[in-house]
């Protein structure tokens, strides 16, 4: 896991969320990340950012995780993350999102969108408003073709370990072919989960998924990169809804991977 650090509130959330999609049986560290811009302060900053640091290394060894700093400069935040990610081989990213956007033309904002673009593992763009080990239900939406990504295997299996870990029931909503192929692998899993499926297609009316998830529950979106075969033109609407609609709620975006690799990375971007 690589924990990019830049809101000092928001750091024991997502570092849990990286605990709990993490595979159990995986020796990987967790690597909290700091990435500064490359200029005449960036030692300072550095230095600045340490106690953030030692505060999420300190929240992940109470769980038994073993936990690597990583710091980088570069001339920009996202190419200084796509660089850790190249360097770590890592898979998974976990990234804290403030649920605002800077552009009209963009999802999410010029280090998010700059990501996506540069990387092809699985991204996890996250606003948790409220601890996991709280969740009652996660509500999981996937789009038509989801089943044909490279990373539907990878993420389901992420589903199942939250699901595990926190206890929580999933509710699986899509079309027919996803959910029959999602059914297979959930049904197929070392572990089973207590998981219900039910239709949904019509993503030009993505609102009325509020009346399925509450306060305490964990909304999971499965969107994908502009490029990728389950890709519609209403997915990179869904960032501006949920921040619109969905403000009392935890939600996770997540982006399946393009190609295979393996180990996590959790990314903090709040402020970014």
């Amino acid at each position: 896991d690589l924990v990019p650090i830049a809101n000092p509130a928001t750091i024991e959330l997502l570092m849990d969320l990286a605990i709990l999609i993490k595979n159990p049986k995986s020796t990987e560290p967790i690597y909290p990340l700091v990435v500064v811009k490359d200029d005449e302060g960036a030692k300072e900053k550095i230095a600045a950012n340490s106690k953030m640091l030692e505060r999420a290394v300190r929240h992940a060894s109470a769980t038994d995780n073993q936990v690597q700093i990583v710091s980088r400069v570069d001339l920009n935040v996202a190419g200084g993350i796509a660089r850790a990610i190249k360097e770590l081989m890592i898979t998974e990213v976990v990234i804290g999102w403030n649920g605002h956007t800077s552009a009209r033309d963009r999802v999410f904002g010029s280090v998010l969108d700059n990501l996506l673009e540069r990387s092809r593992q699985m991204i996890l763009v996250s606003k948790i408003v409220q601890p996991l080990n709280l969740v009652k239900k996660i509500v999981v939406v996937l789009p038509h073709h989801a089943e044909l990504e490279t990373g539907f295997g990878r993420w389901v299996r992420t589903i199942i370990n939250l699901s595990r870990q926190t206890g929580a029931n999933v509710a699986f909503f899509g079309p027919e072919s996803a959910l029959e192929h999602l059914r297979r692998l959930v049904k197929n899993a070392r572990h089973a989960i207590a998981a219900t499926y039910a239709l949904f297609d019509d993503w030009e009316d993505f609102l009325v998924l509020g009346r399925e998830v509450g306060v305490d529950d964990l909304f999971l979106i499965i969107s994908s990169r502009r490029d990728s075969v389950s890709h519609n033109k209403h997915l990179d609407d869904v960032p501006k809804k949920l921040a619109k609609h969905f403000q009392a709620v935890s939600f996770v975006i997540v982006y399946p991977e393009q190609h295979a690799d393996s180990v996590v990375m959790t990314t903090q971007l709040d402020k970014q």
